[in-house]
């Protein structure tokens, strides 16, 4: 658990380096062997969306992916945080547990230990516009059930 929030102050520090707000949404879930973690583009309020990164804590070895333009999903809506006290509130929609359709992959399969956090450098990446499909999923698939905690960043704005 230590381990998780090293890398978590990391990551954050590695958001500040743009001067973009910087948005996260967690996935905390228990006895599971799937989670999946989804931000979807607002169709009320598009703004262009600059993932930053993931990082993901399990008590089980498994593996990681992340995805992107999957069937919008409806189901467990999160609530994101800026990352500083008193930022923006984001327009971007997240989801734990997330029933995203199947989208497009759009990274390897990376390995997961039990109980190291692995940290996925996702600045490449970004989406605009509207329409049902503007996400990005971090897919976490466990070989048994366990523990996972799954945390995204994200800027969004100009």
């Amino acid at each position: 658990m230590r381990r998780f929030f090293v890398a978590l102050f990391c990551t954050v520090a590695l958001a500040f380096a743009e001067p973009r707000a910087t948005h996260v949404a967690i996935s905390s879930r228990t006895g599971v062997t799937a989670d999946k973690l989804t931000i979807q583009q607002s169709q009320s309020q598009p703004q262009p969306v600059f993932p930053v990164s993931a990082v993901v804590l399990s008590t089980v070895a498994g593996t990681v992916r992340v995805e992107h333009s999957g069937t919008a999903p409806t189901t467990t809506a999160a609530t994101p945080s800026p990352t500083i006290s008193g930022g923006s509130a984001s327009s971007i929609l997240a989801y734990t547990n997330s029933n995203v359709g199947a989208g497009t992959v759009a990274s390897v399969t990376y390995t997961l230990q039990a109980g190291v956090p692995l940290t996925l450098d996702m600045s490449t990446m970004a989406f605009s516009g509207s329409g049902a499909t503007k996400n990005i999923t971090v897919v976490v698939a466990l070989g048994s059930s366990g523990d996972v905690q799954t945390a995204l960043y994200w800027k969004e704005g100009q």
